[in-house]
């Protein structure tokens, strides 16, 4: 259901070979991963239009928040975005919020994407309001323009959950935006679902879980947005919010630039001599691995086709990198066409790790 609304010296020469390559080659289609590190003192105003004070950065690698009611704060990128895969890891979340929930009183640390100047705004946040069971939870909001300065309410779908830190991510691919979070980096990703009361899925005719999907129609590109709101509301009790952000990283992703680029991986071994391989049948055998990852990836079967890469066509071409000469499982047995893709497949398997 979609929600719409409009070691050897060899060894090292080869391995920084192999990484400048992929720099060289794959920036255009996957981008940069890392959008900011926050390991400048002071937050760097090339990459963020600060609203309020709460947020510090000392340089150390975090950027801090604190504050208390009834701020509502923002770090908005100066950078704008048309696609991609945008995530920020928390830590040290803590908030004395006992308000009751469902009057939007929660303190939330929040990741976003858009603003009232683009017509909608959608956000991930971990919240807490002790006043009743719900709790400590991961939320998704979003809003948008209904007619003139006339806007919708805030809509709010959520599940319990009492994590202090973890990632919170968003996955825009030109039209769509879908919601995930984890514990740890070494984690799945979980993807939000449709919920109702209590934070409970909400199942369809076979009863099984509904991806929550939200198409802001966006018409140009948007920026992102850290947000921190300590809850409550002026008049009532203060409380506290605080938490931590290791780095924000994006990549300007989507399922289509993971099948070019394992076209491309497989146009560079259709164009190798017969004699790079340990037998004619290698050739055909391997492009066609390949083109059934692509396939696995356009179905939505990620974990799959990371398998496949990961456990089966790497180990048929990492010899050079890993030993710098072809090793006896290899099915590629000249250097050079190793060094040739590679490259190519780990940026595929780093690309496809983002969205597991």
């Amino acid at each position: 259901m979609k929600y719409s609304f409009t070691e050897s010296p060899v060894r090292i020469i080869t391995v920084l070979l192999m990484t400048l390559f992929t720099v060289l080659f794959f920036t255009a289609s996957a981008g940069a991963a890392v959008y900011d590190s926050f390991t400048d003192s002071g937050i760097d105003s090339n990459k963020w239009i600060a609203a309020g004070t709460g947020f510090t950065q000392p340089g150390d690698g975090y950027l801090y928040y604190s504050g208390s009611t009834p701020v509502n704060e923002k770090l908005i990128s100066t950078a704008i975005f048309a696609s991609g895969i945008f995530t920020m890891p928390f830590a040290d979340y803590s908030s004395d919020n006992n308000a009751p929930p469902g009057l939007g009183l929660g303190s939330v640390v929040a990741l976003g994407l858009g603003s009232r100047n683009d017509g909608a705004w959608v956000r991930i946040e971990r919240g807490q309001v002790m006043g009743t069971s719900i709790g400590q939870y991961i939320e998704v909001n979003w809003a948008f323009q209904i007619n003139g300065d006339q806007w919708s309410n805030i809509y709010v779908n959520y599940v319990q959950s009492d994590i202090t830190s973890g990632e919170l991510q968003l996955r825009y691919d030109g039209k769509d935006v879908t919601f995930f979070y984890r514990t740890a980096r070494t984690d799945p990703w979980t993807q939000m679902v449709i919920t109702g009361q209590g934070g409970q899925p909400v199942l369809d005719a076979n009863g099984q879980a509904q991806p929550l999907v939200i198409t802001p129609g966006w018409t140009t590109a948007v920026p992102m947005f850290i947000q921190a709101i300590p809850g409550g509301a002026v008049g009532a009790p203060s409380y506290t919010l605080s938490f931590k952000v290791d780095n924000v990283r994006v990549r300007n992703i989507t399922v289509a630039h993971i099948v070019e680029n394992l076209r491309e991986v497989i146009t560079r071994i259709n164009n190798f001599e017969s004699d790079y391989f340990k037998n004619g049948n290698r050739q055909n055998t391997l492009t066609n691995k390949l083109r059934a990852v692509a396939r696995m990836v356009n179905h939505g079967s990620y974990t799959d086709a990371l398998d496949e890469l990961q456990n089966d066509i790497l180990q048929k071409l990492d010899g050079c990198a890993v030993k710098a000469r072809p090793d006896k499982n290899d099915w590629i047995t000249n250097c050079d066409g190793q060094n040739d893709v590679y490259p190519g497949i780990t940026e595929i398997i780093s690309l496809l790790q983002e969205m597991i």
